[in-house]
């Protein structure tokens, strides 16, 4: 091994997530990012990660035939056999865990039924994003890269400026203004980028961010996570370009999000006169005969023909809803796609034009933006060094770091915290359930070793 291979296994690094680990509880920095702990396989919960699987759609499905083309790809494989192939995986997992009784705060509550269901709800979301995306996407943009990962040295600040040209100071001849310096001896700046793509029409490159949120997209979009991590992303883009021998920088960031969710059937409100059955007995006319013989002659005169036509049945239609037993288009409504608003109202032909139309009008504003949008975000130069700054103090902070204490109120936040049983236990056997990063790398050696073996040709 080289000296500089052999000193860059020694630096240390910041991505978005170390950081944001760091910001959250120090100590948990320390055991995954400093001394490389995590959890072995058999103790870790049973995470459905819908993420990673939107990933593998993207990377292997809907859009893997185009990089096929233009890389060394796989081959791509339907958006079906992908998500049947994460079901069987997660419920294998499930049944395996239930079976030497290993149970979790996930996989406690996770059931077959819902993992069956997250599959039907993926496999709708990508379908429509297929058609949504796909076809614009090979018009519009040449593909330079996918899963691109960078990693470049993080820069000190000006020693003549110190940093504050960028920000509030005066220009800086030493640094030409960017307020950076020399390169750090120690920290890098690390991430993986979904998409590298070129504009065909403008000969711009952008990058492609792919996420998933239970929030609207356009929720995510506005958040502290996304704003910080386009500014890192930008700057490991055009390093990467560099290495490629491509002369452009990456001039904006678009953020592709889609919403964990399928649109919902809209709900439709009851039939306040015939309370939902979509008919009604002959006293419940008879009433309602006389209650619209003041206010809807009309009414009134369908319902008592109704009456004199009901022989010797019980029941009628209901003339206000017309038997379906729906009242009106419900606020609920309003959460859902325009198509499949139209596909469901079209089942009710008394509902009113104009609550029709004002529904219609709400949802074709809005458009499909509550479930899936893309937007294209400029960051501008100075902010971009304000991340390489941000950073560079941060890791200042790690180094001269002698007590890595612990947050307790990240303790359980979104769930119970992987190092729970080392920070908080302790004991002698509390490293048992943890890998160290070496045999974590020799486990990832031989697995891939192994699928090397299982690819192979056996007749050559």
């Amino acid at each position: 091994m080289t000296k500089r291979k052999r000193a860059r296994q020694r630096r240390q690094y910041l991505s978005q997530s170390s950081a944001g680990d760091f910001g959250s509880c120090p100590r948990k920095f320390y055991y995954s990012r400093i001394l490389g702990l995590s959890l072995r396989p058999e103790h870790q919960p049973l995470y459905l990660d819908e993420g990673k699987l939107w990933h593998e759609l993207l990377d292997r499905s809907i859009y893997g035939e185009v990089k096929r083309l233009c890389q060394d790809m796989p081959k791509a494989i339907s958006i079906q056999d992908a998500v049947d192939e994460w079901t069987k995986e997660h419920i294998r997992q499930l049944e395996e865990r239930q079976k030497n009784q290993q149970f979790d705060f996930v996989s406690d509550s996770v059931t077959v039924e819902q993992i069956e269901d997250k599959a039907r709800m993926w496999i709708d979301i990508a379908n429509r994003y297929r058609d949504k995306y796909l076809q614009k996407d090979i018009e519009n943009y040449q593909l330079l890269g996918t899963e691109v990962k960078f990693r470049f040295p993080l820069r000190v600040p000006c020693n003549k400026c110190n940093g504050e040209t960028l920000m509030d100071g005066p220009y800086c001849g030493k640094c030409s203004g960017t307020g950076l310096g020399r390169k750090s001896p120690k920290w890098d700046a690390m991430g993986i980028i979904d998409r590298i793509v070129r504009e065909r029409k403008t000969n711009r490159v952008l990058v492609i961010e792919s996420k998933t949120t239970g929030d609207t997209p356009v929720g995510y979009m506005t958040g502290a996570w996304s704003r910080a991590q386009s500014r890192l992303y930008l700057l490991g883009a055009e390093h990467w370009l560099k290495e490629q021998g491509v002369d452009s920088t990456a001039d904006g960031i678009i953020y592709d999000v889609v919403r964990k969710k399928v649109p919902s059937v809209p709900k439709m409100t009851q039939c306040r006169t015939c309370k939902s059955t979509g008919e009604m007995d002959k006293p419940t006319l008879e009433r309602y005969a006389k209650r619209m013989k003041k206010k809807n002659p009309a009414k009134a005169l369908f319902a008592e023909g109704q009456l004199q036509s009901m022989g010797e049945s019980d029941s009628a239609p209901c003339p206000e809803c017309e038997g379906t037993g729906v009242g009106g288009i419900s606020r609920a409504a309003c959460d859902t796609t325009v198509d499949v608003f139209r596909a469901t109202v079209e089942k009710y032909p008394h509902i009113k034009e104009a609550e029709y139309l004002e529904t219609l009008l709400k949802l074709e504003q809005v458009g499909d933006v509550r479930f899936m949008n893309r937007e294209e975000f400029f960051v501008e130069r100075k902010k971009q060094y304000e991340w390489m700054l941000d950073a560079y103090f941060k890791a200042r902070e790690i180094d001269t770091m002698r007590y890595w204490y612990r947050n307790e109120s990240a303790c359980d936040r979104p769930f119970p915290c992987a190092f729970s049983r080392l920070c908080i236990d302790g004991g002698e056997g509390a490293m048992d359930y943890y890998w160290t990063r070496d045999e974590k790398e020799e486990q990832e050696r031989e697995e891939q070793e192994r699928q090397q073996a299982a690819n192979e040709d056996p007749f050559l």
